[in-house]
């Protein structure tokens, strides 16, 4: 079960004081991602739209075609940037969304950012709905490079949930 606005939001993403174009850092950065890291995006990505303030780029999966709208727009007291990623289609999406932009994230961080990353800790409902629904799925591509590639994920109970490691 995932609380929706609970457990899905993401803290905006906080540029260092001394960078004195924030969001183009940013934008190059995005530019910058691999598609088919982490097993994921292998249909690669798109910018549809770029603004001084606003980026809105598309991610796709290589075997479905999938699309993942992914959004980036500075905050009104433009101190940091805000974030959407959204899968459009099912009600999880494997954990890609957090994948890339943990990917994107790791980038910046090394430019001085400070960006939380998106984990089980942060984000428990999240993660336990990507692993339950990875769980559920046997596509051999899906699970490619992950430890359950041969297997089904087990997961020890914690309460009324289980509790990924």
């Amino acid at each position: 079960r995932t609380r929706k606005g609970f457990d899905t939001l993401i803290k905006p993403w906080m540029p260092p004081a001394g960078d004195k174009a924030p969001f183009k850092t940013l934008v190059d950065q995005v530019k910058t991602y691999e598609p088919g890291q982490s097993f994921i995006d292998g249909g690669g990505f798109q910018v549809v739209k770029a603004t001084d303030s606003y980026l809105y780029v598309q991610f796709e999966s290589l075997k479905k075609g999938y699309i993942d709208d992914v959004e980036f727009a500075i905050s009104e007291d433009r101190k940091g940037v805000q974030v959407r990623s959204s899968s459009r289609v099912g009600s999880s999406d494997f954990g890609v969304n957090a994948k890339r932009l943990n990917y994107i994230a790791a980038g910046l961080r090394e430019k001085g950012w400070s960006i939380d990353a998106i984990s089980p800790a942060s984000h428990p409902d999240y993660f336990y709905a990507a692993a339950d629904a990875a769980d559920q799925t046997f596509d051999p591509d899906r699970r490619k490079g992950t430890e359950v590639e041969k297997g089904r994920l087990e997961r020890p109970n914690f309460g009324n949930r289980a509790v990924l490691k």
